[in-house]
């Protein structure tokens, strides 16, 4: 492991607890390999910039790297780099070392268009995709993700939620 990886690393203890918990579930309860990559309802009729912008801020609270991002695509309209996160879980008979990354990506489902006071805004529907993966050996295999991963996904989401309740009444 790098050094630029065991820091990040050894400086966020909830993702530390978080990938030491997912590698013993994947060890003892064994992931189920081949998984679909979860999708998560973000918004609802909410102005496509807004949805941008506070996804933008609230990503790299939780370590991850955009990538890219273009607000007129709609699928992919942003995207980030790979997190990877290793470590060793220990069993009682052995220590196995482990590497998961996964990665996030916002899509956007045209509405139509909204205007308020002279502005015109397009209304979108919005989810964000979280693809996670698991080496094995030389190759990284999509696996569905354990809770520990699935609870910090819904708590980006709900972050992302509560920062656009500041402009929105409803999405």
């Amino acid at each position: 492991m790098d050094q630029m990886h065991k820091s990040i690393f050894l400086r966020s203890p909830t993702l530390a607890t978080i990938f030491a918990t997912a590698c013993l579930g994947l060890i003892s309860c064994g992931a189920t390999v081949g998984g679909s990559s979860p999708s998560y309802e973000l918004a609802h009729n909410a102005d496509r910039t807004l949805i941008m912008g506070e996804t933008s801020q609230v990503l790299p609270l939780y370590n991850f790297v955009v990538e890219s991002s273009d607000e007129r695509r709609d699928r992919g309209a942003l995207q980030t780099f790979w997190r990877t996160n290793y470590g060793v879980a220990v069993n009682a008979d052995s220590s196995l070392e482990i590497s998961i990354r996964d990665r996030v990506f916002l899509h956007f489902s045209p509405r139509g268009k909204s205007s308020i006071q002279y502005n015109v805004y397009q209304m979108v529907n919005a989810s964000l995709q979280f693809e996670i993966q698991l080496k094995q050996g030389e190759t990284w295999v999509d696996i569905e993700p354990v809770k520990e991963y699935d609870a910090q996904y819904r708590a980006i989401v709900r972050d992302i939620r509560n920062r656009m309740l500041r402009y929105l009444k409803e999405f």
